[in-house]
């Protein structure tokens, strides 16, 4: 008997299945997509790279960074390299500038086309080397020995001459900077008796997402102290970041709404249902049946109607999507969603009697 009523219903029960399957489809296609946007966002924050720098609070000013402060800054798993350059005026024609690579100072490049060399240009920048490349003007040939007078005290330091560059031609103005590794700057001004000043640290960062742990880390070693200030050029970086994370929530919104709706619909599509089969409740009860065996019978085919759905839905997701296992969860939750809103309408009914015999023979 319940079969047949089962039956006579079928058009009713067909478009609760394809109600399902549709919200069932929706859901996992907008699951897919979060979870491809999340994997985008992922995929950001681990291959790319944002540069950053240390630079004095005031523009004309170098920077004191002792060797333990500058392990300090780049002892972290988010910087990715680092590079330092120092310059110390030798005398008003001569400047010893120190650079941790060739990269970091863009105007060596031009400068070294065509250069000497007694050794090779990574062994002139290597530590502990103790050598410098000059220009030729200065009229020194690469392995010559160069004696510098530096310091207040006129004091005379050496240092070996690993390489030459330059026009012989070249005007003072041209030419006047020695180049040499961060080992041979920091002994040469120790010498000295010097302090030991940079014009300006720079720093690439990866693993992005301990960017902001790394600058609560660097406001807690206070730079000020050494008249520095971190400066993180992140901005293009913070951009595609904020936008990943608009569209995610946006679609988890959507997603939200796609279930609160299932849930409505359920129990409306229920309550409508039930409108147009009195009579078959009426029989039922008639025949027997206690309130809570109609109200689980009736429960049954609301489950048959989400089974039939997550089925039909199921082949239109193997049909459409290269990866049909991603938002299944958030599918079947749909069926569970659909489900609970017939119970809640089944619930209600009860609770006012709609079974009783009197009202539906009224």
């Amino acid at each position: 008997m319940m079969l047949k009523f089962a039956v006579r219903n079928w058009w009713q029960n067909l478009i609760g299945a394809l109600l399902v399957a549709i919200a069932f489809v929706s859901v996992i296609l907008f699951s897919q997509n979060i979870r491809s946007l999340e994997s985008d966002l992922d995929r950001l924050y681990e291959t790319m790279t944002v540069d950053g720098e240390i630079i004095a609070l005031n523009a004309s000013d170098d920077i004191v960074l002792t060797p333990e402060k500058i392990e300090q800054i780049v002892d972290s798993s988010c910087v990715k390299n680092y590079g330092l350059m120092g310059e110390y005026r030798i005398d008003r024609w001569k400047t010893l500038r120190a650079i941790s690579s060739i990269t970091i100072d863009p105007s060596l490049s031009l400068r070294i086309d065509g250069a000497e060399y007694a050794k090779g240009i990574t062994d002139i920048f290597a530590d502990g080397t103790y050598c410098v490349l000059i220009p030729r003007n200065m009229r020194f040939d690469p392995g010559d020995t160069l004696s510098l007078e530096v310091g207040t005290r006129g004091q005379i330091l050496s240092l070996a001459v690993g390489g030459v560059y330059g026009n012989p031609e070249s005007a003072a103005s041209d030419g006047q900077i020695l180049y040499c590794s961060l080992d041979t700057y920091s002994r040469f001004l120790c010498e000295a008796g010097e302090p030991c000043t940079y014009k300006a640290m720079e720093l690439v960062f990866c693993n992005l997402r301990e960017l902001d742990g790394y600058r609560k880390m660097i406001e807690g070693l206070d730079l000020t102290e050494e008249n520095a200030q971190l400066v993180i050029h992140d901005r293009q970086f913070q951009s595609e970041v904020s936008g990943f994370r608009r569209q995610i929530t946006y679609q988890k919104t959507v997603l939200f709404l796609i279930i609160l709706m299932t849930i409505v619909i359920s129990f409306f599509f229920a309550v409508l249902l039930l409108r147009g089969r009195s009579r078959e409740v009426l029989l039922m009860r008639t025949l027997g049946m206690s309130f809570s065996e109609v109200f689980f019978w009736l429960l049954f085919e609301i489950f048959c109607q989400a089974l039939i759905g997550v089925v039909l839905g199921l082949i239109v997701i193997v049909c459409i999507s290269d990866n049909s296992q991603t938002g299944l969860v958030q599918g079947l939750g749909i069926a569970v969603a659909y489900i609970a809103g017939g119970a809640i309408s089944l619930i209600r009914i009860v609770r006012k009697n709609s079974f009783s015999g009197k009202n539906m023979l009224e």
